[in-house]
């Protein structure tokens, strides 16, 4: 495939633009024919809701679209056009349910009409920061989408540390105030016994039956509050934590890569930095490998092998305010993740607009790729390299932002990066054309294996021999010596042969102007 130039269709929020050509850009296949006037075959089509997969007579639009040669890929719903539908980082019973879902509809219907990839933004999940903000029900599941319960059931050290995690000093009040530990429930046994056996202690062997039963009883209450449709102040905090607990317990490999080491809960509760993005991956990494027969006919990679269509995750657009504290941001995070999920119609999707607007330093992320990561790498956004998202700006040629890009790619190149899309993030319709040609011509020297010091004049636009570049040469090489005008004891020349006699003649002027013709 190598490399392959397209531009993404734009028009958000269509039904709002009546009067302006709405009507030829409504649809998934006017989005590609429209797209096509800008000189591309691909499109990637940005959808505003899943309901435009329904509209009538695509599918066989579709086909039309197919046997002219047009290729395309979709952009799933997203924050940016006011769809903020996809939670898949979310430990909330009901959104990892409902995201669910609504994924296996994404890649069912993109597969269906013969899309190349479909693309979401890793994560547009509130900040874990910010959490203790709003109220939340507390029904809460593990990465597979059941309940804490099991996953305690199955890990019982897991649920005695829980126990001592809780009740630290340094863990929020609002998180533990509705959390009752065995201590309390054994407190009130023994204080029962005192009073009915005229203020006797229970002896020993009936003082271990009621610590026994007072563990049970705060265990369940704990499971109880975990499935409750109670409303707390950031619940799923607790679940994360949890988590992350598991994942350093059962040496999670995501864990190791994005984390690299086990973490004091000290660390847990002060330094989120640290790991949400382990546990933000792991909750994703279960909606590809959940086991739950509810998800049994919803199976993602099934999905993928049969439409043999790539799902990439893209960086999301910063939250104002929060572009340090997105959960799952990073591609070099995303890399991990598509590799654990263990299919390979997994990949990366990288914008160096959106990496910029989180403070991710595209050139350090990209040296960070292990050799031949770049293979995971199939969809690339492009536009002028600058933090404002969504700025998509274009790539004039021979512009800095031009040799940034190629710059970057070659980089990635140099991990793996052979075959992807290379898709201009259009904004409008100013500057489509030569932000086009601009990416040609970084696709056509990446293909060629140019390093970017031996750039030729060619991906600048200009011409290594023609007759602009024989003009600049010669006035060059006239005025090379102007600086040492009046400098030389010798008689100065202003004009040659032919010069000298047009400047005898009054003609000086009419000299300089036809010089060159």
């Amino acid at each position: 495939m190598a490399y392959t130039v397209g531009i993404s269709s734009g028009y958000f929020k269509i039904a709002s633009q009546k009067g302006s050509g709405a009507e030829f850009v409504a649809g998934i296949h006017q989005k590609i024919y429209n797209s096509s006037r800008f000189g591309t075959k691909f499109t990637q089509v940005d959808i505003e809701t899943i309901t435009e997969f329904g509209q009538p007579g695509l599918k066989d639009a579709m086909k039309k679209v197919i046997k002219e040669g047009f290729e395309f890929g979709i952009h799933g719903e997203c924050e940016a056009i006011g769809r903020t539908t996809l939670f898949l980082d979310s430990p909330y019973r009901d959104q990892y349910k409902l995201s669910h879902e609504r994924l296996y509809l994404h890649l069912k219907h993109s597969g269906e009409l013969g899309a190349k990839y479909m693309l979401v933004h890793s994560s547009e999940s509130e900040p874990f920061v910010t959490l203790w903000h709003d109220l939340k029900p507390v029904d809460l599941v593990d990465f597979n989408g059941r309940p804490l319960r099991k996953l305690f059931e199955e890990n019982p050290k897991l649920l005695d540390w829980f126990w001592k995690f809780i009740n630290r000093e340094d863990m929020p009040a609002q998180l533990r105030r509705y959390i009752v530990g065995e201590n309390r429930y054994f407190e009130k046994k023994i204080e029962s016994y005192y009073y009915s056996h005229e203020g006797k202690q229970p002896p020993k062997e009936e003082a271990d039956k009621m610590r026994k039963d007072s563990k049970e009883e705060a265990d369940g209450q704990l499971f109880d509050f975990f499935n409750s449709q109670e409303s707390e102040y950031g619940p799923e905090r607790l679940a994360y934590y949890i988590i992350a607990k598991y994942m350093m317990n059962s040496y999670d490999v995501l864990w190791k890569n994005i984390v690299g080491k086990d973490l004091s809960d000290a660390d847990l509760i002060a330094k989120p930095e640290l790991w949400v993005s382990a546990v933000a991956g792991k909750y994703i990494w279960g909606h590809f490998n959940t086991s739950l027969p509810e998800y049994k006919e919803q199976n993602l990679k099934k999905e993928l092998e049969k439409s043999k269509m790539y799902f990439v995750m893209e960086t999301p657009m910063a939250s104002p305010g929060h572009e340090l504290n997105m959960r799952f941001s990073n591609p070099l995070h995303i890399y991990y993740l598509a590799e654990c999920i263990g299919s390979d119609w997994v990949g990366v999707a990288i914008d160096f607009e959106h990496m910029l607007g989180s403070k991710i330093d595209p050139k350090e992320t990209i040296n960070k790729f292990p050799m031949k990561g770049g293979n995971r790498v199939k969809v690339v956004h492009l536009g002028a390299p600058v933090p404002y998202a969504p700025a998509h700006l274009g790539i004039p040629r021979a512009s800095d932002a031009q040799v940034y890009i190629y710059e970057r790619l070659w980089e990635l190149r140099e991990k793996g990066f052979k075959d992807a899309w290379l898709i201009f993030e259009r904004s409008g319709e100013e500057g489509i054309q030569d932000s086009v040609l601009s990416i040609k011509l970084i696709a056509m020297f990446l293909e060629k294996n140019v390093p970017p010091k031996d750039l030729p004049l060619e991906f600048f636009g200009l011409k290594e021999f023609g007759p602009e570049i024989k003009r600049q040469e010669l006035t060059i090489r006239q005025h090379m010596l102007d600086p040492l005008k009046g400098l030389l004891t010798v008689h100065e020349e202003d004009f040659g042969f032919f010069g000298t006699s047009a400047h005898k003649k009054g003609k000086a002027k009419e000299w300089v102007e036809e010089e060159y013709r």
